[in-house]
């Protein structure tokens, strides 16, 4: 190789170590007039702007998608503000409802007012349940889902569950049935209301797909994991569309949305929730032939409960007979198998004349019934008419308990009348009927007990055996609400009146901060948003007092901001707790409880 051609491909070399640091913003040139180095420099110069052209490309791309992401976490951050304020707006309004119909409901009213306002509430509790779907899944996207772990009673969550949807499936002429499996413990840890929402999510479901038949919630408890199945005579769903329930804003079809409605958040969200717990969600289904959702979470099993044994023990050595008469197979089966797990010898009637024949043979063979469990809406017969027949009967010693739905009941006197020694509504909860059972099982020996045991009979029983007593607040509590909201301010100052408290009220934080300064006050109910000066800056104003008895006055933030970032930038700001509108007085009342006592504790 000649020297000439040695220093141009050198030259070359040097110019093209510039592309090791990513430069390909050059050309290489060369005073060389070698025809094979002209070609070289064509290709090698073609190439880095084949090169820089790739790179100026990638640049782009990569500008554009950090401006992508950039965007996406804007409209992210947009949308979260969006649904916080809404939920803010919405719940402002909203409590005033939830309160006003509160205080109406102990006000004197008729049955037709009643059942108004009982549908203002229902419809209330609806729209909130709206409102927590979508801040739900908004939580959801952004990952900030969390569980709290509490002590509870599962059957009485099963049960309020139930109870809370009953009224919709009486409406629809529909058997709701809660079957827990005997020896399934009771007393669980975890978050109580995720498990609540899932319940009432599927529920709801169940009844809104459902014409006939009935919905049964089970309850069962399996390899150290608990099993919950809502199980329908619905519609059903279509082998094609059941992969896709689970997704957001998706229902069955669109055809289910016209004519059903609903969000089609309620299944996305208890999938979530489900395997958050640690568990797993998934139906069976047939279009036509009902429909099964079953899910599992391994639940913390805690102490077992007291008095579960005493009573049991109580039934079982009765020696009780019982008989149940119903039309429905999936109620006769729950009862029969609860009361076998009382060690109660029962059998079942599938209609009244069934029932009326058992009934009379076991007198006749001197082993008569002591008690007949008689469901009320039956179709040939119902339980108000065989109660006249055994009565007037020789099978008029045994107890009759009478079992309807809302809808179907009667008053007290009436039910004396047709000779009825009890009364529940169903779903009867198992407690309710253990107590119930045990009652006559004292009528049989003997004891005076009331002429008509009911629900309500029982549970008064049960509280006067309680130790624990309702919460009563301190006389003349002088309590300050901050809040702007005219109608809010008139739910509030009526519920703390009706506690015994006395009633400052602010428009804004600076009539908070003059009215703290110049009455004594236990505790302060403080809204967020309020204008001229905000919740939080109250707060902050307080808390920083040169006056110290305005540093240690409890706040309590009563407030429509509900996420988890608003309860902490309340307590961040000074204040002791957080409760989120619309509220229950219950609440309202045990906060005030903890926080008037606190020091005298």
């Amino acid at each position: 190789m000649n020297n000439d051609l040695r220093r141009d491909i050198e030259s070359i070399a040097d110019q093209l170590c510039k592309t090791v640091d990513g430069n390909f913003d050059f050309r290489v040139k060369t005073d060389s007039t070698d025809p094979t180095i002209e070609k070289m420099l064509m290709l090698i110069n073609f190439m880095l702007d084949s090169m820089d052209r790739s790179v100026h490309d990638l640049q782009f791309k990569s500008d554009q998608l950090q401006l992508q992401v950039k965007l996406a976490q804007a409209a992210s951050c947009a949308k979260a503000d969006f649904l916080a304020n809404m939920s803010h707006e919405i719940r402002t309004p909203l409590n005033g409802i939830v309160g006003l119909t509160s205080l109406l409901q102990h006000t004197e009213v008729n049955d037709e007012q009643s059942d108004l306002i009982n549908g203002v509430r229902i419809s209330s509790d609806n729209l909130l349940a709206i409102i927590n779907d979508i801040l739900d899944f908004s939580k959801i996207e952004a990952g900030k889902l969390e569980l709290e772990s509490v002590d509870f009673d599962l059957q009485v969550m099963v049960q309020e569950v139930a109870e809370s949807q009953a009224a919709r499936a009486a409406q629809k002429e529909l058997e709701l049935v809660i079957r827990f499996v005997p020896k399934t413990p009771t007393q669980v840890k975890a978050d109580e209301s995720r498990l609540r929402q899932v319940l009432i999510n599927l529920v709801g479901n169940a009844l809104k797909f459902t014409e006939t038949g009935h919905v049964m919630i089970s309850v069962n408890f399996d390899n150290d994991e608990f099993q919950f199945q809502v199980e329908d005579t619905g519609i059903g769903i279509p082998e094609n569309r059941r992969e896709a329930l689970f997704e957001e804003f998706t229902q069955a079809d669109s055809s289910t949305t016209r004519r059903f409605g609903g969000t089609g958040l309620g299944l996305a969200i208890s999938k979530r929730i489900v395997e958050t717990m640690g568990g797993e969600i998934c139906v069976q289904s047939r279009q036509g032939g009902g429909s099964i959702f079953a899910f599992h979470v391994p639940l913390a099993v805690t102490s077992k409960s007291p008095n579960q044994h005493l009573a049991t023990r109580s039934i079982s050595q009765s020696n009780l007979r019982v008989l149940v008469v119903d039309d429905n197979q999936v109620n006769r089966f729950v009862l029969h198998e609860q009361l076998l797990h009382w060690h109660v010898d029962s059998e079942t009637a599938k209609s009244a004349k069934e029932g009326l024949r058992l009934l009379k043979q076991a007198y006749s063979q001197r082993r008569p019934y002591d008690i007949a469990i008689l469901d009320h809406a039956m179709p040939d017969e119902d339980g108000a008419s065989l109660a006249g027949k055994i009565k007037s009967c020789e099978c008029r010693g045994t107890h009759l308990v009478l079992l309807s739905s809302l809808g179907q009941t009667f008053s007290n006197q009436e039910l004396i009348n047709m000779g009825f020694s009890g009364a529940l509504l169903k779903p009867a909860p198992q407690i309710i009927m253990k107590d119930l059972l045990r009652v006559l099982c004292a009528a049989l020996d003997g004891e005076v007990v009331p002429p008509l045991i009911t629900r309500q009979t029982l549970i008064s029983h049960r509280q006067q055996k309680c130790e624990q007593t309702e919460i009563t607040l301190p006389k003349n509590i002088n309590v300050l609400l901050a809040e702007d909201n005219a109608v809010n301010q008139k739910v509030a100052k009526s519920l703390l009146e009706k506690m015994g408290c006395h009633a400052y009220i602010a428009n804004n934080g600076v009539e908070a901060l003059d009215i703290a300064q110049r009455f004594s006050i236990d505790v302060i109910l403080m809204d967020m948003q309020m204008p001229d000066m905000n919740g939080l800056e109250a707060t902050r104003e307080l808390r920083s007092s040169k006056h110290e008895h305005l540093k240690t006055i409890p706040i309590i933030a009563l407030t429509a901001n509900a996420t988890s970032q608003d309860k902490e930038a309340c307590l961040n700001a000074g204040m002791n707790d957080f409760l989120s509108k619309p509220f229950k007085p219950d609440s309202l009342k045990e906060l005030l409880y903890t926080w008037v006592i606190k020091d005298d504790v």
